[in-house]
């Protein structure tokens, strides 16, 4: 990669290689939670709000 805007790039485009399969393939959205039986948002949040 020559530089962050590429890699940028070629992962956009893998993103949207993924989501054509599963839409081919699967019929639905790889985004779309109702697909999956367990889902971990991993957000990284403030020390502070995890508390309140």
């Amino acid at each position: 990669m020559e530089s962050r805007e590429e890699a940028e790039k070629v992962i956009k485009k893998v993103d949207e290689m993924r989501e054509a399969y599963v839409k081919k393939y699967a019929g639905t959205s790889r985004y779309d939670t109702r697909n999956y039986d367990l889902v971990i948002n991993m957000e990284v949040r403030p020390r502070t709000r995890l508390l309140s």
